[in-house]
């Protein structure tokens, strides 16, 4: 059987490449540009095809000498211009307004100007091929997107994005080198009713690392659920919420296999704290809180550490070779409520001292809501403190290698008394670390050194005046329980900034215009600061001072706006040396003995008598404060910090501050209010909000010792064309 001709063989749209054969010729064909019928469509001379608009094919015709062209077609004011490029990377064309059988006589007036055949117009520009201009014809005829149901539009994107994938796989190899890896990863365009986003293929590890980082910033800047739903409602890009919850669920999973999160049972009695402000009077926030009291959660630290250790060695801060682990132990409790506080013990690993600072170094283990005292903490920690004991006799197991633990502990001095079983700062005995009473504060000849012991206390703790109860650490050395540097700084500044305003008062000047004064330089040193008079007892009250804000007033207060001059003098000097004193405290570098030295002298200072007898008429020289002044904080600061930073030069005191601690634990207090049911509502799992402060803290550490996730994703180069 004889074959017809032509001939088309192709699988066009899917691909662009078309063989047309003629009984005696063929022609290969590369569609760039498909185009499109205009309104007023012109029409070839003798076959009437039809003439597209913003058309572009590559032609290939004859055997024995093959040539290569690239035509095209635009119309301009309504007419068609032919264009034909030829040469090695086409740089050289000729053109024809007339018709494309024009365009073709001119090239071949270059390319074979000593023959007379001619190539017809109509082959070179492929006018002819029927599966073009069916595919043409029915995008003409397409109905609007208004009148055609969803799958049909799905179905139009779907194979548009197909054709302009395989365009961008065939144009790409134009300008990127075949060694370079160019992915079409998606394509976005809209219509007037809908906009269209198609995904080419899918990059899993891409998404799940992109879901992750999306749920480390929202536990970060605690973004609750409802929120990122609106988020992602607004912004498409941004995975569905349902993902995000489905991750977090796997991620906690995942890490409760490895660090375990126990409920324990606190006994406990409702006492709220008067010195400490609530964070919150919701009385149904306060309610169900209240019935969540006694439901603490536990991590077990033996867990922690198994977790962490390897990364800290990959990280250079443990040495395998030398396998011991100094670990700190904090506390500390924070009003949330009216009658609630929430309670919690971290640890931290001392080696990473470059970190301390940051709240997430130091882990949680116990945290439960309730009261800041001895038998609440004893029932919390009970299995905490077995864990501590089998650290410190046994060491840990990891990898194969036993580490043995050094333990440390450090907190404000109400916790720190708790946990040591002590008496409270306003007792006749109240220094944890030697025997001092209340009334040898003012003896500067006595050298008052850390001389209690751990073995005597675990002993008999009745050996020691103050010591009423058995240590909750005690397997942690007395000489291993360091006072909180930030404390010393916030109590002293506290005390000194109070015998100013009690001196105004002493001396009957503590009246509106002082007040004003005293708001007016605060404002000018940049501290906010107000005074306001309780309606019911007529007590002045004013703002409490922040850390920060408290050394401002420290180092920059003008004291001669209140005070004469000699006077003012005596109490900046007492205050430059204390901030003198501070620096010091907190510089690894400052030597003890010199440390010990100028606290003693500031303390000789703060104790400055009164000179003058006014019956034999000498001048009265006002000193400065009694002994009676002295705070436990001024005693351990001249005393006890020296013999400290001798004992721990290799960490120094500021290893030891509570700032990190005490921030982790307004966190946690944010965390509650802003990411969890707050124990209220109806919890799938009937979890408490304990449990998902803890699943929160160990989703922390799996975003920072995991070393398989990238913690930033890269970011697209944006280019605008008009």
């Amino acid at each position: 059987m004889s074959k017809s001709y032509p001939q088309e063989i192709n699988n066009y749209p899917e691909e662009s490449y078309i063989f047309y054969k003629e009984k005696n010729r063929s022609f290969k064909y590369d569609i760039l540009k498909e185009g499109i019928y205009p309104v007023e469509t012109k029409f070839t001379l003798r076959n009437c095809y039809k003439i597209p608009d913003k058309y572009e094919i590559v032609t290939t015709w004859g055997k024995n000498n093959p040539q290569t062209v690239k035509c095209n077609i635009n119309y301009i004011n309504n007419k068609p211009v032919f264009y034909i490029f030829f040469g090695q990377n086409y740089e050289e064309y000729v053109e024809s307004d007339k018709t494309a059988s024009h365009a073709a006589t001119l090239l071949h007036q270059i390319i074979t100007p000593n023959s007379a055949s001619r190539t017809s117009g109509t082959l070179i520009f492929g006018l002819q091929l029927c599966c073009v201009s069916k595919n043409r014809e029915r995008k003409y005829h397409l109905r609007p997107v208004g009148e055609v149901s969803n799958s049909t539009l799905c179905k139009r994107a779907r194979n548009l994005a197909t054709s302009v994938y395989n365009n961008f796989q065939n144009q790409s190899k134009e300008y990127y080198n075949q060694e370079d890896i160019i992915v079409l990863e998606s394509l976005k365009f809209s219509t007037s009713v809908k906009t269209y986003e198609i995904d080419f293929g899918e990059n899993k590890e891409n998404k799940r690392q992109k879901i992750e980082a999306i749920i480390q910033v929202t536990d970060q800047g605690l973004i609750s659920r409802n929120a990122y739903r609106n988020l992602s409602a607004i912004e498409q890009n941004l995975p569905r919420e349902y993902l995000i919850f489905a991750e977090t669920v796997r991620i906690n999973k995942a890490m409760e296999n490895l660090i375990p999160i126990k409920m324990i049972d606190v006994h406990h009695h409702i006492n709220s704290d008067i010195y400490n402000k609530p964070e919150i009077f919701d009385e149904e926030v306060i309610n169900q809180m209240a019935s969540a009291i006694g439901k603490g959660g536990y991590r077990s630290i033996k867990n922690i550490l198994k977790y962490i250790v390897p990364g800290l060695i990959n990280n250079g801060i443990l040495n395998p070779t030398q396998p011991v682990i100094n670990l700190r132990i904090s506390g500390d409790g924070r009003n949330v409520g009216k009658k609630i506080k929430h309670v919690m013990i971290t640890c931290a690993v001392l080696d990473d001292k470059e970190n301390l600072h940051f709240p997430d170094k130091h882990f949680t283990t116990v945290l439960y809501p309730g009261n800041e005292n001895y038998d609440s903490l004893k029932n919390a920690m009970d299995l905490f403190l077995k864990e501590l004991h089998e650290l410190k006799d046994y060491g840990l197991e990891i990898d194969g290698a036993t580490w043995h633990l050094n333990l440390y502990f450090s907190a404000d001095w109400k916790f720190l008394c708790i946990c040591l079983g002590f008496n409270n700062a306003s007792s006749k005995h109240f220094c944890p670390w030697c025997n001092i009473s209340k009334d040898d504060r003012g003896d500067l000849e006595t050298r008052w050194e850390i001389s209690k012991t751990m073995e005597q206390i675990n002993a008999n703790y009745k050996v020691y005046k103050g010591h009423q109860k058995m240590p909750l650490f005690n397997m942690i050395p007395l000489d291993h329980w360091l006072i909180d540097e930030l404390h010393i700084m916030l109590r002293i500044t506290d005390r000194l900034w109070k015998l100013v305003l009690d001196e105004l008062r002493e001396i009957d000047l503590f009246d509106d215009l002082s007040r004003s004064v005293i708001v007016k330089e605060m404002c000018r040193i940049k501290v906010k600061f107000q005074f306001w008079k309780d309606k019911e007892t007529g007590i002045w009250s004013h703002s409490s001072l922040m850390g920060e804000d408290k050394m401002k007033v420290l180092r920059k207060f003008n004291l001669e706006l209140l005070f004469p001059p000699s006077r003012a003098t005596k109490i900046r000097k007492l205050w430059d040396k204390f901030s003198d004193l501070y620096d010091d405290l907190r510089n690894n570098d400052t030597d003890p003995d010199d440390f010990e030295k100028s606290a003693k002298e500031w303390l000789s200072l703060f104790l400055l008598p009164s000179r003058g007898n006014w019956l034999i008429g000498e001048e009265i020289i006002s000193g400065l404060y009694l002994p009676s002044e002295i705070t436990p904080y001024i005693h351990v600061l001249v005393h006890h910090v020296a013999d400290m930073m001798r004992k721990h030069r290799n960490w120094g005191l500021k290893s030891f501050s509570c700032s990190a601690v005490e921030k982790k634990n307004h966190q946690q207090v944010s965390y509650f209010f802003r990411k969890t049911l707050k124990d209220g509502g109806k919890c799938k799992d009937g979890r408490s909000s304990i449990k998902e402060l803890l699943c929160h803290e160990n989703r922390t550490l799996h975003f920072m010792y995991n070393n398989n996730m990238s913690h930033s994703l890269p970011k697209s180069q944006k280019i605008h064309i008009q």
